[in-house]
């Protein structure tokens, strides 16, 4: 399979099914040319809109539950990730627009970063380098609030749990270790991001892939999505963002409380004074390792997630896994435009991990490492 048969559209025949189509039913070859989504009867579209009041009262009430069992002033956790991931994120839009388009368009896929950039400037101007501006900057606030906010405020009961888990029996003291217990606050705050985010993410890549999808804006592209494709068509991609945000979330957080939680007590077993140049630097070159690590981890989760939400139409992850795999790429083809995705999430993580640090303390909470 080539690689531009993996990238192409869920409605894309082959030359072989096209023929097969027209020998069994001649004469309609003008009707199945030109496949329309219709607008869904109105018993479905009230199917969704049930289905997503059930979902976000659901949601809310284990947010509302999880805000009771945590330590007093845990909303901070939640504001400062919310910030830090909505401006991390919003500023690089440009960045993402090119990585995604080099992920979806085959006619991209071996050009430089800004060879891209140029042609897809040349060809749809210098407007569709904001394409997904809305969606990115409301999703991630969301994304950044539950996955920071989780992140913090489960640490202690997760450890708790872990103890009185390893006191069972001894060979289960392995769980009662910090980097266990951060791990597994990790992945659940990365499910909650994943499923808030997946949404807003896949109404995104819809709008950087089908720049005429929605003329009037993100919102009109949300409507249209949910009313054409109802509420599967907006959580189609759940399972990617799972495959993506988990590992992402797990590496990045736990890995910036480790690097800055070593190299403090390095700093300190050699006497050096945590002034407030000393409190900028660690955290940033902390961010800058984890940005790097949490890259390499979610890239394939990443290019999934793109493929399954470029179009429309009922393309299953497990089948574009199969696709690449059975590609000229093969495993490589995973890692499909990961230069630019460094540079994309390296800018980011390191920014939003800077500024997590930064406005966690200003609402009056240690720096990450010094807790």
């Amino acid at each position: 399979m080539s690689w531009e048969e993996v990238l192409a559209p869920p409605s894309t025949k082959s030359s072989q099914e096209q023929s097969l189509d027209g020998a069994t039913s001649p004469g309609s070859s003008s009707a199945a040319a030109t496949v329309e989504i219709q607008e869904i009867p109105p018993e479905v579209a009230q199917a969704d809109r049930a289905l997503l009041k059930v979902v976000a009262a659901m949601g809310v009430a284990m947010f509302a539950w999880l805000y009771s069992v945590s330590e007093p002033g845990s909303w901070r956790y939640y504001l400062a990730g919310g910030i830090c991931a909505a401006v991390s994120h919003t500023i690089p839009v440009p960045i993402d627009v090119v990585k995604t388009k080099k992920q979806v368009d085959p006619t991209l896929q071996n050009m430089k970063f800004l060879e891209a950039s140029k042609q897809i400037v040349e060809k749809e101007g210098m407007s569709v380098l904001l394409a997904g501006l809305g969606p990115t900057t409301f999703g991630y606030l969301l994304e950044g609030a539950m996955k920071f906010g989780v992140y913090e405020a489960l640490k202690p009961l997760v450890k708790n749990l872990l103890v009185n888990i390893a006191r069972k029996a001894a060979f289960l003291s392995f769980l009662n270790t910090q980097l266990v217990a951060f791990v597994v606050c990790g992945a659940i705050s990365g499910l909650a991001a994943a499923t808030v985010l997946s949404p807003m993410e896949a109404l995104r890549i819809r709008l950087v892939a089908e720049p005429d999808f929605a003329p009037k804006g993100w919102i009109q592209g949300g409507y249209k999505m949910l009313k054409n494709e109802g509420a599967t068509g907006l959580a189609k991609g759940i399972k990617p963002m799972v495959f993506k945000q988990v590992p992402y979330t797990v590496v990045k957080n736990v890995s910036f409380d480790f690097f800055a939680k070593h190299a403090y007590s390095t700093l300190r077993h050699y006497g050096v004074a945590l002034t407030a140049t000393i409190k900028f630097t660690v955290p940033l070159l902390s961010a800058v390792l984890s940005s790097m690590l949490s890259c390499i981890s979610s890239q394939p989760g990443d290019l999934l997630l793109s493929l399954i939400n470029a179009h429309g139409g009922n393309r299953r992850t497990r089948d574009i896994v199969k696709d690449i795999l059975h590609s000229e790429r093969g495993f490589k083809g995973f890692f499909v435009g990961m230069q630019d995705r460094i540079l994309h999430v390296g800018l980011i993580v390191t920014l939003q991990l800077l500024l997590y640090d930064i406005i966690k303390r200003l609402c009056g909470i240690t720096a990450t490492g010094l807790a």
